[in-house]
């Protein structure tokens, strides 16, 4: 443990008798900050004291550990904890499994989740690691049993030792922290290690799933690094953003955040090829059925929410507020258009469009399945739909719905004082919380002391006016008689007596008997008393006050408990829940997507030997795995309906050579060819005509000239060795090889000579892409071979 903070509670922070005002919102500020830095963080809590002492002796309860792997609080006993927005971050471990390949491990904490990388060559590690969403935090680096627990990088050490070595360097200048943890089986070792820095119970299950197959089909490899600044899918300057001209043109105070991010997922991260067609299937529905009903997902609202809220019993019912509203989003346009559900906004599909809709959902389902970590089995939709109607019953039966003004707070209706108004309005915060049914007893108390307090603070003020009449020789102006005062930094009412007199009053309160004026600071211990030379009060009135805060402090009490219920109730329906918040996302992804490719003039191609076939294309053109034949493909940041766009047909059945003048545009053939394959390949829209074919590729490999790396110690020169190397070893007969500049690092004989090399290799690896390139040495070459 890196800081301790000690609390006396989250609502306020005691130091040398001051009590100092600090929110929740402004703690969990102050450790996002610390676990950035990569440190972790212990909170311990002290049960707040009551309104008049503010310093309690109670010995602090330890309340949470904070990591940069789990960096929000999640034990806090504070009342309505948890508004703020979030993303729980994946947690990344790595294991060398040889001296050329590496596994990845990425632990979905929302779902409990690792998604398994095997096989991944030093570039694709970076390519994984990049798709962190809020920055790398952590990883978790396996170091093997049969290597030194200080590994060495010097000439003569073993080739793994070094590798080791070197991924650990370049791991810190990336991430906040880096773990190094052993074991003999790395994957479930890393299970192990994460439960001890994250919310994890070492009795919950965490599964793992393979990230690349689902029914016995692979999709993409994960994108280079190199590939993925290429495509503006990380900022790179002068490089437009893919993910932009995916989605529509929002303006900056649009919260598209999580559709963004999902998209941005599948792009860095592809699925497999089952699931790539899932999502074509779904986007040819929306494009054939001309689905124009906007799904509207509740864009501030991510499954990470569901699952902080339920699995640590929060209380918040601003976190009910949205994802009843998400729910009830993707039951009315999604799970059942057809219930009698009305989202917040009103809006609901007509009944026609409901089959179609339900058909939809029945489409993108292994999609979403595989967004959640779960097979087809475990996630079925009755059970989402099931589970989604119960939540909505529960919530809707417990929760006060948000803006409903259907229950006040005590003294709200009736002739009652304005201070005791705003007393009550200060006080009673499980008004706007809980249904009043749910606390029935507790809200009862509180109605009967508040009347009692409301009658006593009326007597007392008619009593004492009544004194200061009959002392005065003269009848006293209004403004000079006594009146109720609101004191909100000690929750009370008190009497304001503008009379040099005040003192020596003493009046007659009925069954009270005769009480005399006091000070409250002086006589009952108050703090920060405002305007205390005016401010009175008396033994009856304090005792009234004192049943009255103590009935609400148990209504208080009570409503976070409820809500607490509510949590505990929702909890074994957190995975169908979860999946659908992230449905709703989906959706949301797929309608903006479709319309944005409609306005831009993009297309859906078949994909595969299947889709292609039944295209009509012949078995000769198809091949093993289907052509690769790009028409009408133009550069997906400029817009294929205006007149002025070139388009271009390329057809790529193995390796090509492309040459030309500098500014003639051979980059953004490559970057083009690249974005068009990789949309294809995912399941989305591409810029080029629908006649296209895409094959099932197995990597869409972009890689362009890209400096030095002096972080890393490596020249141009070894940069170009280092990314070649990977390309080589991750190339295929269905892979896609784009490559810009090869052998600027060198000289131009011995350039030309190293291009012509990795060309030949390529070649015989029946690869396809094109190799750009001014080294025109590589054409006589090439003449020579054929």
């Amino acid at each position: 443990t890196d800081a301790v903070l000690l609390l006396r509670h989250l609502g306020h922070l005691a130091g040398a008798g001051l009590a100092v005002k600090f929110p929740e919102a402004e703690l969990q500020g102050v450790i996002q900050q610390l676990v950035k830095a990569g440190l972790s963080v212990a909170l311990w809590q002290t049960t707040p004291g009551n309104d008049k002492d503010m310093i309690d002796t109670k010995p602090p309860r330890y309340c949470t550990l904070v990591t940069p792997e789990s960096p929000f609080m999640t034990d806090s006993d504070t009342e309505g904890s948890g508004d703020w927005d979030l993303r729980l971050p994946d947690v990344y471990g790595i294991s060398l499994t040889s001296t050329q390949g590496c596994s990845v491990y990425v632990l979905d904490q929302a779902t409990r989740t690792v998604s398994v990388y095997e096989g991944l060559s030093d570039d694709c590690v970076w390519g994984v690691i990049a798709a962190a969403a809020d920055g790398l935090g952590a990883v978790h680096l396996h170091r093997r049993l049969d290597m030194p627990k200080k590994p060495r990088s010097g000439p003569d050490a073993p080739d793994l030792e070094r590798r080791y070595v070197l991924l650990r360097q370049a791991l810190r200048s990336r991430a906040a922290v880096v773990r190094e943890y052993d074991g003999v089986d790395a994957l479930e070792a890393f299970k192990q290690e994460v439960r001890q820095v994250t919310n994890i119970g070492q009795d919950e299950e965490i599964t793992h799933r393979s990230a690349r197959a689902a029914d016995g089909s692979e999709g993409l490899l994960p994108l280079y690094l190199s590939s993925i600044q290429q495509l503006g899918l990380i900022s790179h300057p002068g490089i437009p953003s893919l993910a932009d001209h995916l989605l529509p043109k929002k303006k900056p105070e649009d919260s598209s955040t999580l559709v963004r991010q999902l998209l941005v997922r599948l792009l860095m991260n592809p699925p497999p090829h089952a699931v790539a067609s899932a999502l074509r299937q779904g986007l040819w529905m929306l494009k054939r059925e001309n689905i124009g009903f906007e799904f509207q997902a509740e864009r501030t609202f991510n499954p990470d929410k569901v699952a902080l809220l339920l699995r640590n019993r929060k209380d918040s019912e601003k976190l009910f507020w949205s994802l009843q509203g998400a729910l009830e989003r993707v039951m009315a346009t999604a799970l059942d258009p057809t219930s009698d559900v009305i989202p917040a906004d009103g809006r609901v599909a007509e009944p026609e469009m409901a089959p179609t809709l339900q058909r939809l959902t029945q489409t993108v389902w292994p999609a979403l399945c595989h967004i959640m970590g779960c097979d087809m089995e475990q996630l079925t939709q009755q059970n989402v739909f099931q589970a989604t109607r119960q939540a909505l019953q529960e919530i809707q039966s417990t929760v006060v719905g948000m803006g409903n003004d259907s229950q006040q707070p005590s003294g709200s209706k009736g002739d009652v004082a304005e201070p005791l108004q705003d007393l009550a309005q200060s006080k009673e915060r499980f008004v706007n919380r809980v249904k009043l049914v749910k606390i029935e007893d507790k809200t009862q108390q509180v109605t009967l002391a508040f009347e009692r307090l409301a009658n006593t603070a009326a007597t007392l003020l008619a009593a004492v006016a009544a004194e200061v009449q009959r002392r005065r020789s003269k009848k006293v102006a209004g403004s000079d008689l006594p009146c109720l005062y609101f004191d909100k930094s000690n929750s009370a009412v008190w009497l304001k007596v503008p009379s040099k007199q005040r003192r020596q009053f003493t009046v007659c309160l009925g069954e009270a008997g005769q009480q005399q004026l006091k000070d409250p600071e002086a006589d009952f211990g108050y703090a920060d008393v405002k305007g205390q030379k005016q401010l009175y009060t008396c033994e009856a009135l304090e005792n009234c006050l004192t049943e009255y805060r103590d009935a609400v402090d148990e209504a208080n009490q009570a409503a976070t408990k409820a809500l607490r219920e509510l949590s505990g109730k929702l909890l074994p329906s957190l995975r169908e829940l979860t999946s659908a918040v992230q449905l709703g996302i989906l959706l949301q992804l797929l309608y903006d997507h479709s319309v944005t490719a409609e306005v831009a003039g993009w297309s859906l191609p078949a994909v595969g030997r299947e889709e292609q076939l039944a295209a009509g294309e012949s078995e000769e053109s198809v091949g093993k795995h289907g052509a690769l034949r790009l028409e009408g493909v133009f550069p997906y940041w400029m817009e294929g309906n205006k007149p002025d766009t070139i388009k271009n047909t390329i057809t790529l059945p193995e390796m090509m050579m492309l040459t030309g003048p500098n500014m003639a545009g051979k980059s953004t053939v490559l970057r083009m060819v690249a974005a068009a394959c990789l949309c294809a390949c995912i399941g989305l829209n591409i810029p080029a005509q629908s006649s296209s074919a895409v094959p099932h590729l197995d990597a869409v490999m972009l890689r362009t000239f890209s400096g030095d790396a002096p972080i890393e110690g490596l020249s141009a020169y070894a940069v170009e060795m280092h990314e070649m190397s990977y390309v080589l070893a991750d190339a295929s007969e269905r892979s896609l090889v784009l490559i810009d500049e090869l052998g600027k690092g060198t000289e131009v004989m011995w350039g030309t000579a190293i291009a012509s090399a990795l060309l030949h290799k390529l070649i015989n690896k029946r690869a396809s892409g094109i190799f750009a390139t001014h080294l025109h040495g590589l054409l006589e070459l090439f003449k020579e071979v054929q």
